[in-house]
């Protein structure tokens, strides 16, 4: 193969608290990346970088909070405006500790339910609420 490839794992975080709602965050106005959007926590890995400590190390940058990682729930492939190819694993987390503190990434946090996630949410992060929902009411994934 020759050449630089421009690609990158990403993995995000759908955080719930005790109550089930969910962490949405809003992406600063001078992101790079969907600017002024509601989104989810999380980010690219580091080249080489462990998936699961990845996704906590983002996380806890982004909110300052611990998670635990419950299970995947999603993957995207996708490439960037900027021409960057990304595959982007979604997972689903639990948090005790709501009291966040965000970085520069973003100007805003909300705790939701997940029908309120569904209006607000960008649009590639949708089909992750979606799953929640079936698993919070069914128990299990009809997906």
């Amino acid at each position: 193969m020759t050449g630089n490839i421009n690609f990158r794992i990403a993995v995000k975080a759908f955080i719930q608290d005790e109550e089930g709602k969910l962490l949405l965050l809003k992406r600063s106005s001078n992101s790079p990346h969907k600017p002024d959007v509601w989104d989810v926590a999380g980010g690219r890995l580091d080249l080489g970088e462990n998936p699961f400590l990845g996704l906590k190390r983002e996380v806890s940058e982004e909110t300052n909070l611990q998670i635990e990682i419950e299970k995947p729930i999603q993957v995207n492939h996708f490439t960037r405006d900027d021409g960057q190819t990304i595959t982007m694993i979604c997972f689903q987390c639990k948090t005790e500790n709501a009291d966040v503190v965000l970085s520069e990434e973003h100007m805003a946090y909300k705790w939701c339910k997940l029908e309120e996630a569904v209006d607000i949410i960008c649009p590639h992060m949708l089909l992750g609420v979606k799953v929640l929902q079936k698993l919070n009411n069914n128990g299990k994934s009809n997906l």
